[in-house]
């Protein structure tokens, strides 16, 4: 699926430059805000599972929202990111904070469907050898700034429960069957899902690469939870029906005992909304 970064130098995953990449923040800066933390650094975690294997990961200290990835050169970060990111913010930040009521226009909802695709397509850098998205949807969002093809966005809300993580990335490879193939004939894993979590806004993203494929959608209870903002609709209004605890979005991205394949990622850190960002109203 995805070239592995490696085996073209240091080239940067967007724009295809050669030479040093600069270090770009997972998560924006602004989030440090919004976010209280007991202690100057918190506990991250991180975990990935490949096929027939148990998880393996690790657990470090640092400031909450400081985790960067390297795959970027200056200029993308400093130009077309940062414009993303400023776009994004005032979208993001009623539904990170769990305001009653938000409406999402086609326009707002394009803007949020690009960052939650930047965002999966960055957070796999934590494990850059392990990667499902492919080199083919990097250039395509650099070059048209909006979602690759056979892409689906949704938008919903999370509960704000004890002990939680403010922000989380669960990532998996799939496999589908192209039309008139069984799926016992796939070898190799040719689509993938990724969920976004920041306080309560959850972006839900799956993708695929397979010629005239399905389309690729959410089931059962979760079309009441979620949303779809990718491609766009006409407006929306946020949160959904349904509010979905941390049980129920661990299973929405599968692991492998769910159905997932090779790789799974899971990226977290604690901490609690700051007061000020969950009034509702």
């Amino acid at each position: 699926m995805a070239e592995r970064q490696d085996d073209k130098g240091r080239t940067c995953i967007f724009c295809g430059t050669r030479g040093k990449l600069s270090k770009e923040h997972l998560w924006p800066k602004w989030l440090q805000d919004v976010f209280e933390f007991p202690e100057p650094t918190s506990p991250h975690v991180r975990f990935m599972r490949e096929e027939g294997q148990g998880f393996e990961g690790d657990r470090w200290d640092m400031p909450g929202f400081e985790q960067r990835v390297t795959a970027t050169c200056k200029l993308c970060n400093e130009r077309w990111m940062s414009d993303l990111e400023k776009a994004s913010k005032p979208l993001l930040l009623p539904l990170v904070g769990g305001q009653s009521r938000v409406w999402v226009d086609p326009a707002a909802q394009a803007t949020l469907a690009t960052w939650g695709v930047k965002t999966a397509m960055m957070a796999q850098f934590v494990y850059p050898k392990k990667r499902a998205i492919r080199d083919a949807d990097h250039v395509w969002l650099y070059r048209n700034r909006s979602v690759p093809p056979d892409y689906r966005v949704w938008i919903g809300m999370r509960l704000q429960e004890g002990g939680e993580w403010p922000a989380f990335f669960r990532h998996s490879a799939l496999t589908v069957a192209p039309p008139g193939r069984e799926l016992e004939e796939m070898d190799n894993p040719n689509a993938h899902r990724s969920t976004i979590g920041v306080g309560h806004c959850v972006l839900h993203v799956i993708g695929h690469y397979v010629e005239d494929g399905p389309v690729l959608d959410i089931e059962g209870t979760y079309q009441s939870a979620f949303a779809r903002i990718w491609p766009t609709a006409e407006g929306i209004e946020w949160p959904p029906r349904v509010v979905l605890g941390m049980d129920a979005i661990r299973k929405l991205t599968p692991s492998l005992d769910e159905g997932g394949v090779d790789p799974e990622h899971l990226l977290a850190m604690p901490g609690h909304l700051s007061a000020t960002s969950t009034q509702m109203g």
